[in-house]
């Protein structure tokens, strides 16, 4: 094996200069609610920078009882449903296994049903034990 005295020259070109990415490149659309209106029969759902949200049919989707900051809660029949801001990812409970609607509060939905308060999580899972509703 022999080595050559001559050295070699390689010419590079230099890397092109990246473009700046925008700062909301990466953000998913319309994650969190920030409102929710109803007009005729539609809901009309935006984010916190004010983008819309693909519009969701009270027929299909019952009446809205309340939204957390990236669910919303309907009632149709008997029937909850529990869905993120393009009306997918729901989750259903009867009533009559749930109790009736009281509120949303953050991450969380309670129910009263007889003389306690149960706290759901949006996946209808209960988050903690039955609280007694204080006289």
């Amino acid at each position: 094996m022999e080595f050559k005295d001559k050295s070699e020259v390689r010419e590079t070109n230099p890397a092109p200069m990246r473009r700046e990415i925008p700062p909301n490149y990466f953000r998913v659309p319309c994650k969190d609610i920030a409102q929710v209106q109803h007009s005729g029969n539609q809901y009309h759902i935006r984010d916190g920078m004010g983008k819309p949200a693909p519009r969701l049919n009270e027929a299909v989707y019952g009446d809205l009882l309340g939204n957390g900051s990236d669910f919303i809660i309907f009632k149709k029949g008997s029937q909850y449903r529990v869905c993120d801001s393009a009306g997918k990812n729901s989750s259903f409970r009867s009533e009559q296994v749930c109790g009736e609607f009281r509120g949303v509060s953050g991450q969380y939905i309670t129910f009263e049903k007889g003389n306690f308060i149960y706290t759901y999580d949006k996946n209808f899972r209960q988050v903690g034990s039955p609280q007694r509703i204080l006289p």
